[in-house]
């Protein structure tokens, strides 16, 4: 029963994941071809949710160093998993994957720029945003060394400029490092699987769906508390070690004689992946 249940559970973290994708898929200058997806697209998306959630669950574990994630004996059986699997269902995979990392990107983990941008938006007269780290560390929380070990805060600011700030325009400022430093972070948590990114989503969004954009956009304070705290239950295993799917699906088109960057370019161009650019001119 509790298999069953678990198996139901994984099932409509699929669905969300469905629902979420078009929001993330098509940005930009191709919002305008934003759509919900025909039955044979949700159903790659669930594959491919359940394999990359299935890689998870094997390799981004404890278990898994980054000081062994090289060697050649641990790459083999990483590729293992993915061998049975077709050139176009890997692209899927790669699919699902960016937009994972698009969510981590601008929801979930955004970077110092991102935030400090949009709070301009907010707040077009602040001359001084805030910078700072999160509530814990004004409170001397045990997280807070945590946080600036593995997460590349930005520099303390003192007391006095936080309340400064604070009272006047009532919001905080708080990325998650400059370009380098984000992208370790995001490179981090990208090894959580698809139901513990929906649950940060979700929690930091208070909905699933392509209206989630505005609910996201102010607020980062406590939200990276909310995330800070969640990282930290899984253990020091998931400080400095990045996820290992994407280099994984590399090394198996690579061994068909393939090339995996040029399989990620045809993701991005929308010409494979979950929704194909053949597929969606036929889509009404």
């Amino acid at each position: 029963m509790a298999l069953l249940k678990r198996l139901v559970e994984v099932g409509q973290v699929a669905e969300k994941w469905a629902i979420v994708y078009p929001s993330q898929k098509w940005t930009s200058e191709e919002s305008a071809n934003r759509r919900l997806l025909s039955t044979e697209e949700r159903y790659n998306l669930r594959r491919a949710c359940y394999r990359v959630w299935l890689y998870d669950m094997a390799f981004h574990i404890p278990q898994h160093t980054r000081t062994g994630r090289v060697l050649p004996q641990v790459v083999r059986t990483r590729a293992q998993l993915l061998r049975p699997w077709s050139g176009e269902q890997l692209a899927e995979m790669l699919d699902l994957h960016a937009t994972f990392r698009a969510i981590l990107h601008s929801h979930i983990c955004p970077s110092n720029g991102t935030v400090l941008r949009r709070h301009k938006q907010r707040f077009p007269d602040d001359p001084f945003p805030l910078v700072s780290t999160t509530r814990a560390t004004k409170c001397n929380d045990p997280l807070v060394d945590f946080h600036q070990a593995f997460f590349h805060s930005t520099p303390h600011v003192s007391r006095l400029t936080m309340g400064r700030t604070h009272n006047q325009y009532g919001a905080t400022v708080e990325g998650w490092g400059d370009e380098i430093a984000h992208y370790y972070v995001v490179e981090d948590m990208l090894k959580l699987d698809p139901g513990q990114l929906m649950h940060l989503f979700e929690s930091l969004t208070g909905q699933a769906g392509p209206d989630a954009e505005t609910t996201a956009f102010y607020g980062f304070g406590s939200r990276k508390a909310t995330v800070e705290q969640f990282v930290a239950t899984l253990g020091d295993w998931f400080e400095n070690n990045g996820e290992t799917l994407i280099e994984t699906i590399c090394f198996v088109v690579g061994e068909r004689g393939g090339d995996g960057r040029e399989l990620g370019e045809l993701v991005e161009g929308g010409l494979e992946g979950i929704c194909r650019r053949e597929l969606v001119d036929d889509v009404e």
